[in-house]
């Protein structure tokens, strides 16, 4: 019953705390930006497009399907320019009115020079998607002329007609290739895995280590003013271990209230709450070691900044570092998302959870034999 009192008392005395109600308050404000960043209406990229004539076609099917590029039409090639050189696109894309025709005599052999004209304001990396899709236009009818012209040459007599039909009734699966990650593994395959998603999780996830952090200063500030000084033996650390694992655990709360209301929540709302689970564990087992690497509150204070930087650059869905993922073992925020995009990764999580504690107890059973 006393020992029930004090974990009571920790906990109360905890949500009077400004600097912890102050880490808290800034899940909620991580999740209005980004969930406004994410309902922006902005595409990433935008692509003036000039098809004039019989180019119709192209604009149907680049337009068909929504992409991360918008497709501005324009009316003159000139147009399509002005677009990019005055910055209101990205790139222009200008096809000649007769395209079919070039495209058949593409496919015969008989024109060897560029016919589409491309405009990039830069060479960039993300520029190079919109390929991706300028082939994928172009692409379907080449083929087309590419199997007319060896039909006719194999088969003269052949109707030219029957033969493009014979193409287009050819039956093709939409599904040749089959894309699978993780997170299709563990989740229904109609739920929402945006990256700005990743992005969000990725954020609440350090406000959960923030505000155990922010509990590991006050369990200093208790120890330098020998407040527990006459538990003894393990029932020593209780106070300090409620305070922090009370801190990370009222903060996996909150995030679940937010991935709530922001309508983010896994169908599977068990294994939801298992993963946040997980994260209060690894969070406050983090914030717990830090606070046996450094004694003093104003230290360990001091500390958190780079802490929590450090946790940001080594959180796999900020920063793609394959080469040095042993390092990003290192953050609990690693292994808080990866048991959420695998079931694979929940035993890491709570060795984590229980090596981290461990060594932060031996750390503060070595100094109070010290002193």
């Amino acid at each position: 019953m006393k020992t029930f009192r004090i974990v009571l008392l920790m906990l109360k005395r905890l949500f009077r705390k400004p600097g912890f109600l102050i880490s808290l308050a800034l899940m909620p404000a991580a999740a209005l930006i980004v969930a406004l960043v994410s309902h922006a209406p902005a595409a990433p990229l935008k692509v003036s497009v000039c098809c004039p004539g019989d180019s119709d076609a192209i604009w149907e099917k680049l337009t068909e399907d929504p992409t991360v590029i918008e497709f501005v039409r324009a009316g003159t090639p000139e147009e399509a320019e002005n677009a990019v050189f005055s910055g209101r696109a990205d790139a222009a894309w200008i096809f000649p009115e007769d395209l079919p025709e070039k495209l058949s005599l593409f496919a015969e052999g008989k024109r060897s020079l560029p016919f589409i004209k491309v405009i990039e304001s830069a060479p960039e990396i993300s520029a190079r998607i919109t390929h991706e899709y300028l082939f994928g236009a172009i692409f379907p009818a080449l083929s087309e002329e590419v199997y007319l012209d060896f039909a006719e040459k194999n088969f003269p007599d052949g109707d030219r007609e029957k033969m493009r039909e014979a193409f287009f009734s050819t039956p093709l699966s939409d599904r040749l290739v089959e894309y699978e990650t993780l997170e299709s593994q563990q989740t229904n395959e109609n739920e929402n895995s945006d990256y700005i998603l990743g992005v969000l999780r990725g954020l609440m996830a350090l406000c959960v280590l923030l505000c155990a952090l922010c509990g590991s200063v006050f369990t200093l500030v208790d120890d330098e003013k020998k407040s527990f000084v006459r538990f003894m033996g393990l029932k020593r650390r209780l106070p300090a271990l409620v305070t922090v694992f009370g801190a990370s655990f009222a903060a996996s709360a909150a995030m679940f209230l937010c991935l709530a209301v922001s309508g983010t929540l896994r169908p599977d709302l068990p294994y939801e709450v298992l993963c946040l689970v997980l994260c209060a564990l690894d969070c406050g087992a983090m914030a717990f070691l830090a606070s046996a690497v450094f004694p003093g509150h104003g230290k360990l204070a001091a500390s958190i900044p780079p802490i929590l930087l450090a946790s940001l650059a080594l959180s796999p869905v900020f920063f793609n570092l394959r080469r040095l993922e042993f390092l990003q073992r290192i953050s609990p925020i690693y292994w808080y998302l990866y048991s959420a995009l695998s079931s694979r990764f929940i035993v890491g999580a709570l060795i984590y959870a229980a090596a981290a504690t461990a060594a932060a107890l031996a750390i503060k059973a070595l100094r109070d034999k010290k002193t």
